[in-house]
């Protein structure tokens, strides 16, 4: 039986190629763990894991104990907030949503008190400066993720 991730790993990357995916999936998964992706050809052949495909194009969402369910709710949520809440986010700061959406995802199961008290711990000896956050970048090499 495959179960629900407890925390979303996410990670603005060049590229969807599959030397990139396969780098992104050996750093953020356990050897011998199931993965469910869909059907895009970068995942094909990962290293270490068991790998269970869904083809949305062909209108399938889940396919016996493969699904791409659990983690459906997560890109949602980001792209509504970035359409809905934020319009634009600059390249600079696009790992800072990312992971702050991760992180929000990856609480939701707990109830209010102990939410509160995981973002307000994570939040020690945490700074950001105005100068940092408005300075521009150095070159445009460095405005794509």
């Amino acid at each position: 039986m495959l179960t629900t991730p407890a925390s979303v790993s996410a990670q603005v990357v060049p590229g969807t190629d599959r030397d990139t995916l396969h780098w992104f999936v050996s750093r953020h998964v356990t050897a011998g763990a199931t993965i469910c992706t869909d059907a895009h050809t970068g995942y094909k052949g990962i290293p270490g894991v068991k790998h269970l495909v869904v083809n949305h194009q062909a209108g399938e969402y889940a396919t016996g104990p493969a699904s791409t369910n659990a983690v459906e709710p997560f890109w949602s949520m980001l792209k509504r907030g970035i359409v809905g809440t934020y319009h634009h986010i600059s390249v600079k700061h696009l790992q800072a949503y990312v992971d702050a959406f991760a992180g929000g995802h990856s609480l939701h199961r707990l109830r209010t008190a102990p939410q509160m008290n995981k973002v307000a711990a994570g939040m020690v000896r945490k700074h950001l400066r105005y100068t940092d956050l408005t300075a521009r970048l150095e070159n445009e090499a460095e405005r794509r993720p």
